[in-house]
């Protein structure tokens, strides 16, 4: 009953209040269908995913209307354009796997935005894939600096056992990140899983960056 209460003040406030496109401004949707169509580049796979990874997809270059929707949830608390995005990655991952697993924010990091982007995502994909979400399997032991503006070399450098297994780990993960660049923070995770026991990794991320 509180569900559909819950739901029934959601419906309404989406018809008194509706949503706006995060790029262009359209009522209608969080993320419409003309910018879809006009301003977001799909992306095909490299054969070789990062190391430590056996599998990667993403769903399109950070640009244009995904770069902007990226920047709505990560920093404008715009949570409800998590669930567009994974309608459109969800069809794309094809894998089986125990349960989904975000990439954690340092718990400094985590005060300071009030949430963890990643993990609003995997929550999304866990609604469209109909797969458990288990937020806190990874944790963020070494608070790192952001990795905008570092090279490869020093992304890795910069995430290098930053990252440890909390609890039991299962046999197959599924990684969840908004951003992929050089796949350095995914490789970094993927390590400590695999040090845990966890024997089948895939990543998946929303974007990934133009080089």
């Amino acid at each position: 009953m509180r569900l559909l209460v819950r739901q029934g003040w959601y419906d309404l406030l989406n018809l008194v209040f509706p949503p706006t496109c995060v790029n262009c401004g359209r009522a209608g949707s969080l993320l419409c269908s003309i910018c879809w169509e006009e301003s977001v580049t799909l992306v095909n796979e490299p054969t070789s995913p990062p190391p430590e990874l056996d599998g990667i997809v993403s769903l399109a270059a950070h640009t244009g209307a995904i770069r902007e929707a990226i920047h709505a949830l990560k920093y404008e608390a715009i949570k409800d354009v998590a669930l567009p995005l994974a309608e459109q990655l969800g069809p794309r991952i094809a894998w089986s796997f125990d349960t989904i697993v975000p990439v954690p924010l340092h718990a400094a990091r985590l005060q300071e935005r009030g949430y963890n982007q990643a993990q609003v995502l995997a929550e999304a994909l866990g609604k469209v894939l109909h797969c458990s979400v288990t937020p806190h399997m990874l944790q963020r032991k070494k608070f790192t600096a952001s990795q905008v503006g570092l090279n490869a070399e020093e992304r890795q450098a910069n995430v290098k056992d930053a990252f440890s297994v909390q609890g039991e780990a299962v046999p197959r993960v599924l990684l969840v990140d908004d951003v992929r660049t050089t796949g350095a923070t995914l490789t970094a995770c993927a390590k400590a899983l695999r040090s845990a026991g966890v024997t089948t990794i895939y990543g998946a991320t929303v974007s990934v960056a133009v080089q």
